[in-house]
């Protein structure tokens, strides 16, 4: 395979277990976004920049992957100034929660 893991058609090495590892931590840049949106709503990529802290491609990287996990939704406005709003899943604030759970309880 190009990444250099085995394909498993091929073998059964341990390549083989990493590739198919379904277990995602979230990036600590993923955790503070998704406390900072925890109960607000809707709110501007440039609002979660702002206050979240990190480089512009870090954190898009971040709120793209947590879109991907089902954790956020986006809404992009379709005239200018195009501007893209996202807010937390269901799902999305469930994992909030309990992130700030137990941030309250190392800080307790």
């Amino acid at each position: 395979a190009e990444d250099g893991i085995r394909d498993v058609e091929r073998s059964r090495g341990l390549g083989d277990v990493y590739k198919r590892q379904i277990m995602r931590f979230l990036t600590i840049h993923e955790q503070k976004i998704l406390t900072f949106l925890h109960g607000r709503g809707w709110c501007t990529t440039r609002e979660v920049i702002n206050n979240v802290g990190g480089s512009f491609a870090t954190l898009i990287k971040a709120i793209n992957s947590l879109i991907e996990l089902g954790l956020m939704k986006e809404y992009r406005e379709p005239t200018f100034p195009f501007r893209r709003y996202i807010a937390l899943t269901e799902k999305g604030e469930k994992v909030a929660r309990h992130l700030l759970e137990v941030l309250n309880t190392i800080n307790t």
